[in-house]
């Protein structure tokens, strides 16, 4: 679901930033600016709640063990 918000935010700040380069020249870059800055902030607070600092340490991912003979 994360990726369809990513997409639309992006997107809808790219039409938007393409449509108001009609009536101003510096309006574009301040709204991709902000498209992109939402979408930075979206994967952060997305990445920080599926993966807590805590959890971020030396250990593998999946430990492997095999009885060999």
């Amino acid at each position: 679901m994360i990726l369809v918000w990513l997409i639309g935010i992006l997107m809808s700040g790219g039409l938007l930033a393409l449509l108001s380069g009609i009536w101003n020249k510096n309006l574009p870059r301040w709204i991709s600016l902000f498209s992109v800055s939402a979408g930075f902030i979206g994967i952060i607070s997305f990445w920080i709640d599926h993966y807590p600092i805590t959890q971020l340490s030396n250990q593998w991912l999946v430990q492997y063990q095999s009885d060999c003979i």
